[in-house]
């Protein structure tokens, strides 16, 4: 019998004059029987709530050891190819070239005026702005332009 019609069926023997002791008895034994296996269930859900909990998180540090791997075996190609001066590479499904790219690299933010700061919640150097214009010859201390070959896999 499910809780709800034990409930009704409590309530029905309250309002009957004919109603024994025993009945009433056996009724409260049956509610709470069934909410003892309802709180048992709800332990078990609980139970299994935790163990998703630990599925993710290891799932979750699987992912990132994967991530981690392609990354470490992108510099690993990388660096082979580097080293034995091969700029473009075809592999039976494979493509891989490097392509130049620049990147700003600011040392220290202390001496960027202030024409190359943007504001957001807090007060960063505007990279794009300052990259460009070292590229067209401004000088700045701490602040270079740093070229990386980026390999590219199709």
């Amino acid at each position: 019998m499910k809780l709800y019609e034990i409930t009704k069926k409590y309530n029905e023997l309250l309002s009957n004059e004919d109603m024994t002791l025993e009945e009433l008895d056996l009724i409260e034994d049956e509610r709470e029987e069934k909410v003892e296996n309802i709180i048992w269930y709800m332990k078990w859900v609980e139970w299994e709530i935790g163990a998703i909990d630990n599925e993710i998180a290891r799932l979750s540090k699987m992912k990132t050891t994967r991530k981690n791997r392609i990354e470490w075996l992108k510099w690993y190609i990388s660096m082979n190819l580097q080293n034995a001066w091969i700029e473009k590479i075809n592999v039976w499904t494979f493509a891989l070239s490097f392509r130049k790219s620049k990147s700003l690299i600011v040392e220290k933010e202390d001496n960027i005026p202030n024409a190359y700061m943007k504001e957001k919640t807090t007060v960063t150097v505007d990279k794009a702005t300052l990259k460009k214009d070292i590229e067209d010859g401004l000088v700045i201390e701490w602040v270079h332009i740093q070229v990386k070959h980026n390999l590219q896999i199709k």
